[in-house]
């Protein structure tokens, strides 16, 4: 497991109080499964913001292929190797 991945599931059970012993996968839906809502996932992005230093338009959380764990990951993987 990555560091990134690993900072972003803790962001991800810190804003959904799923707990430690739920699985979360890359399949894993953040509005369904986590049950965040879009007050939630705007507050997700605010925070992997601060935590990765990056920037996530509004629009950007709002797509198919963000809806799930692995989409929102490889979203934040993308822009920091844009950054790197």
């Amino acid at each position: 497991m990555t560091d990134t991945r690993k900072r972003f599931e803790s962001l991800c059970r810190e804003q959904s109080d799923c707990g430690s012993d739920y699985t979360i996968t890359d399949e894993t839906r953040l509005d369904g499964d986590l049950q965040l809502d879009s007050l939630d996932l705007i507050d997700l992005s605010m925070r992997c913001e601060e935590e990765f230093g990056v920037t996530i338009p509004d629009d950007e959380i709002d797509q198919p292929e963000t809806a799930t764990f692995g989409g929102m990951l490889r979203l934040i993987e993308g822009k920091l190797a844009k950054n790197a």
